[in-house]
């Protein structure tokens, strides 16, 4: 199921692989005799529109907007939480001869910077971090492990923070949390997650019968300016406009399920 999963998500709209399978595509379709070259090009001409229109700052964040509804970064002087639950969202491991190297993806590197920042103005917090091995293929440490080091080098003690390894996906973390902070009697507590997953994630724990206070990282996927009009493309906004229309297919697949 989870290699489903992540097969679905790399070809995804917005990914590199959809642009090459879409491009072979056009291209067989050219090659075929008439009318198919005509299809092949009109196929060709709205691949290359909707990736110029998704590699646009301003599309990322109107995909995004519909995703974080309306919450954003907690002031920590608005609440009386003692536990902050981070969600993890992507580690890959690069190995070569016999050594290997673990790199946090975007959205868990800002995730965890989210969480410092709590910490930082909370009065000594526990930190749980959420996250196993997703893909046994690119992954080789369990997300949470990765996660702890992060926190430790920006300042958290390592006696603050608590690892829930054995989640696959976003379900998984939502219902393995929700048994930690039961066992633990915690009953009011911060979520920290991405800016896309953080309305799957809150609609999980409602369902759950826990209600968390948001707070959504500071990744930017549309650059951070101001002017309204950002249509020059990027290779971050790119990746913004992948993650939402995965997370869009997913909150169909959940709510199709009955998980949410």
């Amino acid at each position: 199921m989870e290699l489903i999963a992540e097969a679905v998500k790399a070809f995804m709209p917005g990914s590199m692989e959809f642009l090459l399978a879409g491009l072979i595509a056009g291209v067989l379709l050219s090659a075929l005799p008439e009318p198919s070259p005509r299809w092949g090009r009109r196929w060709l001409a709205v691949l290359a529109t909707a990736y110029f229109l998704m590699s646009a700052p301003l599309a990322a964040d109107w995909l995004m907007a519909g995703l974080r509804q309306g919450h954003g970064q907690l002031n920590p002087a608005t609440t009386r939480a003692t536990t902050i639950a981070v969600l993890g969202n992507g580690v890959l491991t690069d190995e070569a001869d016999g050594r290997q190297v673990d790199r946090l993806g975007p959205e868990t590197s800002f995730c965890l910077l989210e969480a410092a920042r709590l910490y930082s103005s909370l009065d000594d917090p526990l930190i749980i971090v959420s996250g196993g091995i997703a893909d046994p293929e690119v992954q080789r440490t369990p997300e949470s492990v990765v996660m702890r080091r992060a926190l430790i080098d920006l300042g958290v003690p390592a006696d603050r923070i608590l690892l829930e390894s054995s989640s696959r996906n976003t379900r998984e973390q939502v219902l393995n949390l929700a048994d930690v902070l039961q066992f633990r009697r915690i009953e009011e507590f911060i979520l920290v997650a991405s800016p896309s997953q953080i309305r799957r994630a809150m609609a999980l724990f409602d369902r759950a019968a826990l209600r968390p206070v948001p707070s959504v990282s500071a990744i930017e996927y549309g650059g951070g300016d101001d002017d309204g009009w950002r249509l020059a493309p990027s290779a971050a906004a790119l990746r913004g406009s992948w993650q939402a229309n995965y997370e869009y297919l997913a909150l169909a697949y959940y709510w199709l399920r009955g998980w949410v």
